[in-house]
């Protein structure tokens, strides 16, 4: 690859070399010129102080010595001494020939030395207008490609051209002769990160929105993570952080990672927002954090993140409304990774994504609240449903964690779960208040009736989601659905309301049936006294591929540890 100044700086330099040449042999012609002149002076005065020599036979020591200046060894001043006038005469008439010689001699250097002169200011003259030349040519032909080549670039942006295509139009021929030159090729460079960044925002403003945060993080994770943009923006790791203001925490919400590598930095790892070194990027109200060496850090986020392999981090505060919203996370596994540069792309792109996310928090927060509603009607009418609710939500949540770890739901499935397990009995706002809230045994009709609250619970739900579906093209409780209708359907299929068997139970009902036994078991009713939780723990293990999935059973009793902590913490009993 040539730049555009070579082809200019070869003519440049043996124009130079030819000039200096000149100038040598210019100065060496004006010292010949200046020697001949005095040659032509003293040859003038030598002759005139021989003269006296043939017509009066005397010469003067004066014109001895300028002789021997230019003849040494000449006999002038013996034959003087001896006063033998005519061996003088005869040596004055050599000496003149000698002089005339010497004379000769030096015009036939001072033409040689002008031939010399001539040539080389030819030469120079020459070599001056081949490099105008060359220069105007190079010059037109930057100019007229750089027009061409942002010509061709508007068309890439606006019409969708590949850059880096092979075939090219008419009016782009200059562009693609002018590529074998560097500094072309440094603005081709240029226009093909541009695109790239713009193809990235292009992308990124098209994405499907998703209503859960973890959809949002999984879908622009995978983007950035890819292979695509990591020359624009590396990153094996894009993860977000919320900040829960009325605890001033910041709470590791969820990420996504390149190369299905382990997760050490878990969901829920939270620290008090004044005790990490976030809180100074807002005081100081910068735009981007970066940290290119982790090893340098020694708080317990960076220990595990170094676990993960990653020594670089980019972190941008998303900020809503004049308040802190969280903080995007962009990682990367070698050191020195990130630049301002890269900062400010980050930056333009969380500027970009800060809304989509409050729009996927807003909706999920929406529908905590509407659930939250729903329950609290049915709790109106039994304060015990409020406790059990909160029990079985959580006892569901040690299962859907320990399935998202180990992949075999998504994120979105477990933090759906977690939110829409309080639901699962609102078709109980159905039922009337004479069975619900009977303090013995229902009798066989009475069990018919109660048997319908998940049908009528998934009425209600299934019409909700019908109604987003038709608002904004997409449904957003279908778990929610699953988990009404589902939580009491029997593994074998001798549950109810419709007798599903086995994996034709959604994963969802899985889950919610055996936290829900669970708590039944170990908490008072009236018609039954609560059973110790290690017995209740065995209870359902027996039930193990009848009642309950045999797997899920198996993760809920290793669960215990966490188990007894919820119930110590949510069962008061009178």
């Amino acid at each position: 690859m040539k730049s555009i100044g070579t082809y200019v700086k070869r003519p440049l330099i043996i124009s130079l070399f030819t000039f200096i040449s000149v100038i040598l042999v210019f100065i060496s012609l004006y010292h010949a010129i200046e020697d001949y002149n005095k040659l032509l002076m003293d040859s003038t005065r030598i002759s005139n102080g021989i003269k006296p020599l043939f017509s009066q036979g005397i010469i003067n020591n004066e014109t001895i010595e300028l002789v021997d200046t230019y003849i040494p060894g000449n006999l002038l001043g013996e034959l003087k001494a001896r006063n033998d006038i005519p061996a003088l005469q005869n040596e004055a008439r050599r000496i003149m020939k000698e002089i005339q010689d010497l004379r000769t001699q030096h015009v036939n250097t001072l033409i040689v030395y002008l031939r010399y002169g001539l040539f080389s200011m030819i030469l120079l003259f020459l070599l001056l207008i081949i490099l105008i030349i060359i220069t105007n040519n190079a010059v037109h032909k930057v100019i007229l490609t750089s027009k061409n080549m942002v010509l061709y670039f508007g068309q890439t942006i606006l019409g969708g051209r590949d850059p880096l295509e092979t075939s090219i139009d008419s009016h782009f021929t200059d562009f693609s002769k002018a590529r074998h030159y560097k500094e072309i090729q440094e603005i081709e460079a240029f226009f093909q990160r541009t695109l790239d960044r713009m193809n990235l925002i292009q992308e990124l403003l098209t994405m499907d929105l998703g209503f859960s945060i973890e959809t949002f993080i999984d879908q622009f994770g995978n983007l950035f993570c890819s292979d695509t943009y990591q020359q624009i923006l590396p990153c094996d790791r894009f993860s977000l952080a919320l900040y829960e203001a009325d605890q001033n925490l910041l709470v590791a919400y969820h990420a996504t990672v390149r190369g299905n590598q382990p997760i050490f930095l878990q969901t829920g790892f939270c620290q008090p927002l004044s005790e990490t070194s976030l809180r100074l990027v807002l005081e100081q109200r910068s735009p981007y954090r970066i940290i290119n060496n982790l090893e340098e850090r020694d708080s317990m986020s960076a220990q595990l993140l170094l676990q993960e392999g990653i020594r670089s981090n980019l972190t941008v505060p998303i900020i809503i409304n004049e308040r802190l919203f969280g903080f995007l996370f962009f990682a990367h596994r070698k050191a020195d990774t990130y630049t301002d540069e890269i900062g400010n792309i980050a930056t333009l792109i969380s500027n970009i994504l800060r809304s989509r996310l409050f729009y996927s928090h807003g909706i999920q927060r929406t529908l905590s609240v509407f659930g939250d509603g729903i329950v609290n009607i049915v709790e109106f009418k039994d304060d015990e449903t409020a406790d059990h609710t909160r029990r079985v939500s959580l006892y569901a949540e040690l299962i859907a964690d320990d399935l998202r770890q180990r992949c075999h739901i998504t994120p979105q499935k477990a933090s759906e779960i977690r939110e829409y397990a309080p639901l699962h009995d609102i078709g109980k706002i159905g039922i009337p208040d004479t069975i619900l809230l009977k303090p013995g045994p229902l009798n066989s009709e009475e069990w018919t009736i109660m048997k319908q609250h998940p049908a009528i619970g998934g009425k209600l739900i299934k019409k909700a989601n019908e109604q987003l579906i038709r608002q904004l093209g997409f449904g957003l409780l279908h778990t929610a659905y699953n988990i009404i209708t589902d939580h009491h359907e029997w593994w074998d299929g001798t549950g109810y309301p419709q007798g599903k068997k086995g994996i034709d139970i959604s994963i969802e009902g899985q889950i919610i049936a055996i936290a829900d036994v669970f708590d039944a078991l170990t908490t008072r009713r009236p018609y039954k006294e609560a059973y110790p939780i290690d017995q209740s723990l065995a209870m359902l293990s027996e039930q193990a591929g009848t009642h309950f999935n045999p797997e899920l059973v198996e993760i809920f009793t290793k669960k215990r540890e966490e188990i007894v902590k919820i119930y110590q913490k949510h069962y008061v009993t009178l």
